[in-house]
């Protein structure tokens, strides 16, 4: 949908640039573009992923899906394994790691251009293969630990941007994020 797509500031020279499967969601009553729904990375889009997020100034990031499923690739792995990694001009470093029963909690800081800023990504681990969770507490705790992470990082970065969410089960963390 034109109106809601996330357009990329174009490249010099590259007018096809501005494109990332991506689009803006509205969050429950007045929050206008409360979230970005994406795909998750592929190899060849990881660098246009985070310019979506430098572009856009994301606090929080919510995979809830597998690499893999079925043995077949669902998202590129695209967070430092250990403590850096370089995607095109992005440096991103791992500045801690949080694990909780169902999800993991990434503080990531991104560097582009000498500014550096800091990024939570949640990763919800627990989502069964080609199923549904059959209990959703921790899919609650989840939505109010991201929406606390939003409120901290938009102190700290003095910004508030949307949170990104991909994966095939969006919606549900939408209609959660509404009614928690």
């Amino acid at each position: 949908d034109e109106h809601s797509r996330v357009k990329l500031s174009e490249l010099p020279g590259d007018p096809l640039s501005t494109y990332i499967n991506a689009n803006y969601v509205n969050g429950y009553l007045t929050e206008y573009r409360a979230f970005i729904a994406t795909q998750g990375p592929l190899a060849n889009t990881i660098v246009d992923f985070y310019r979506m997020i430098w572009q856009e100034r994301v606090p929080v990031i919510v995979m809830i899906t597998r690499l893999y499923e079925k043995n077949k690739a669902k998202c590129e792995r695209y967070i430092p394994d250990n403590q850096s990694a370089q995607y095109g001009p992005f440096q991103i470093q791992l500045k801690s790691i949080t694990y909780r029963t169902d999800y993991e909690i990434r503080r990531l800081v991104i560097e582009f251009e000498n500014e550096q800023r800091e990024v939570e990504h949640y990763w919800y681990t627990a989502w069964p293969d080609q199923s549904c969770p059959d209990i959703v507490h921790p899919l609650i705790e989840l939505v109010k630990n991201v929406e606390k992470s939003r409120a901290d990082l938009s102190d700290l970065n003095k910004y508030s941007g949307p949170v990104v969410v991909h994966c095939r089960y969006m919606m549900l963390f939408f209609v959660l994020w509404s009614v928690v």
